[in-house]
């Protein structure tokens, strides 16, 4: 049995704290590689750059990267597409793997939202990365452990503190992204003039 993550995101663009996050997901042991699955628009908001340029900046994020992988399930299918039938999808294909779902823990308190979640949550089990501990945290896991039958792995992994919205902004006015993204996901950013950037 393989113990495989999905750490699904819009990735626009992918960034060190991205990285960071699938790193400790790794380093933990609780998996024996990870997934990373670029969604598309969510019906909520338009992004910044293509499917296209997002999966090349994924790909020269992760070249090197041991146990990380790119899954492309999401954008390759038709309509609106959902976490949920994903799971299902995978599951159903690969039923000798172990899947785990990857979320930042600002996303906890909202995965009883999340389409289908009353199969979602017993489906897999999901391991929330967090950077400090938190009462609250404990207290939601326990309702969604009650309500759902979910299964929720708490991973503590220190502070990475950023976000695609910081890197387009410093993208668009014209500042290094050094220490943002990894070196190649910069020049791919500056050579195509992605969000604006001179």
């Amino acid at each position: 049995m393989e113990r495989v993550a999905l750490f699904g995101g819009s990735f626009d663009p992918v960034h060190n704290g991205h990285l960071y996050m699938a790193r400790k997901v790794l380093e933990s042991g609780l998996v024996d590689r990870l997934e990373l699955i670029p969604l598309k628009a969510p019906w909520h908001k338009k992004l910044a750059s293509s499917a296209r340029h997002r999966v090349n900046m994924l790909k020269a994020a992760i070249e090197g990267e041991k146990g990380m992988s790119i899954n492309l399930m999401e954008l390759r299918r038709p309509g609106m597409t959902y976490t949920a039938d994903t799971v299902r999808i995978l599951k159903k294909k690969y039923p000798q793997n172990r899947y785990y779902y990857v979320i930042g823990d600002d996303s906890l308190g909202k995965l009883d939202t999340w389409h289908d979640a009353a199969y979602l949550l017993k489906a897999v089990p999901f391991i929330a990365v967090y950077r400090r501990a938190d009462v609250e945290r404990e207290r939601v896991r326990e309702r969604l452990r009650e309500e759902f039958g979910a299964e929720i792995v708490l991973l503590e992994t220190g502070v990475y503190d950023l976000s695609s919205t910081e890197v387009r902004a410093a993208a668009a006015e014209g500042r290094s992204l050094e220490g943002m993204v990894p070196e190649k996901v910069a020049a791919y950013i500056k050579e195509r003039k992605l969000y604006g950037a001179r």
